[in-house]
């Protein structure tokens, strides 16, 4: 599943080793999260084989639907410095 997500990511994108990227991956909801984070190092691993290493990696159930099974990738070009910086920025919320 990661292999056929990438490589739709990467036909959109013409995804480069020069550039910087943001990798978030979103469980729907009733996706454990060891099977987040299995599905993460795969999709490390496959970057990896194109030089790729996200700046940035973030893991959970951001985006959910009430018990609805299945995973999602966002990648995003760090185009600016300061994006990193924002997303690394401390926050405090009322959820997650």
């Amino acid at each position: 599943m990661a292999t056929e997500l990438l490589t739709k990511i990467d036909h959109e994108l013409k995804l480069d080793s020069n550039k910087q990227y943001a990798l978030l991956v979103n469980g729907m909801g009733a996706t454990p999260l060891m099977e987040q984070y299995i599905f993460t190092h795969n999709v490390l691993d496959l970057l990896a084989e194109e030089n790729i290493k996200p700046a940035f990696v973030k893991v959970g159930n951001f985006m959910t639907s009430l018990d609805m099974a299945g995973i999602s990738i966002t990648l995003l070009e760090l185009a600016d410095a300061a994006w990193l910086k924002a997303l690394n920025y401390p926050v405090e919320t009322i959820a997650w």
